[in-house]
């Protein structure tokens, strides 16, 4: 391990940048929360209040967790049935995203493959080409030379122990992320065709309903036009009643003074006939 110097600096601008902003935010923090602090210390009921949520929040973590995440759900919901097939599409375009990073990701692997690939195959020609030359050293009696070449060849045996199996695994984890965006791309490619069939669905039922809403409006008895209407004859028929009564409350009432009037006219007329016998 390298040991730097005691006196070296060993944080860069960006590290000395962000404890400046942390110090910086806990001191405008403390400042911000000391006066209510001051208060709630100061008066010992305030905290006990105060401490009281706090202590069962913190005793039921789980509790406050799952009904935060049932009120989130609920709005979810509420927001999702506005439109649902908006939701849907951003559905859709959560997985082409997911899809486009999965596509960068086995690319990188495929070439990280590809080149730890060519790293063995050069490994192994270093080895044979360096074993033929040592074998030729040794034939030829120049042993420095051939032990020069077998150093070669054990060092490149030794990292080809290393650089082979993990080649074949990453060859292995390309062919798996390949076999997996094709997967996923079939079931992207699905997925948007179900939602484009959802949306001719939908389409297809709101031109119905607006082409049937003409047809129901005139045959539904209680729309506002029917309603006036029989409120009109209701309260026709109400005046007409009122009117017949009052016309028989009258007739009521003027009887006995026609009979009365009548009486009087007929006593007048007998009495006006009596006078006049004494003049025949």
């Amino acid at each position: 391990m390298i040991e730097l110097p005691k006196g070296v600096d060993q944080t860069t601008f960006s590290q000395k940048v962000i404890a400046v902003g942390i110090v910086g935010a806990s001191l405008m923090l403390g400042w911000w929360l000391l006066p209510p602090l001051i208060v709630i210390l100061t008066n010992l009921w305030i905290a006990v209040f105060l401490l009281i949520p706090v202590g069962f929040v913190a005793y039921n973590p789980r509790l406050i967790w799952g009904v935060a995440k049932t009120i989130s759900w609920k709005i979810t919901q509420g927001l999702i049935s506005l439109d649902p097939l908006a939701a849907m599409d951003r559905y859709g375009d959560y997985l082409a995203h997911r899809l486009e990073a999965m596509d960068k990701a086995r690319t990188q692997v495929r070439a990280a493959a590809i080149r730890d690939a060519k790293e063995v195959r050069e490994l192994e020609k270093s080895i044979e080409s360096n074993g033929k030359l040592g074998a030729a050293a040794l034939r030829e009696g120049k042993a420095t030379i051939a032990e020069t070449y077998g150093f070669r060849v054990q060092t490149d045996e030794e990292s080809l122990v290393v650089l082979k199996p993990a080649a074949q695994q990453l060859e292995l984890e390309a062919d798996r992320l390949d076999e997996m965006y094709e997967t996923h791309s079939g079931k992207l490619e699905n997925l948007r065709y179900l939602v484009g069939q959802k949306r001719k669905e939908h389409d297809n039922m709101l031109a119905r309903h607006k082409a049937m809403g003409a047809a129901r409006e005139f045959t539904n008895g209680e729309s506002e036009a029917g309603k006036a209407f029989q409120e009109s004859v209701r309260q026709l028929e109400a005046k007409v009643t009122t009117f017949a009564a009052e016309i028989d409350n009258f007739e009521k009432k003027t009887r006995p003074m026609l009979e009365a009037a009548n009486l009087e006219r007929d006593v007048a007329t007998k009495e006006g006939l009596k006078s006049l016998e004494r003049f025949k």
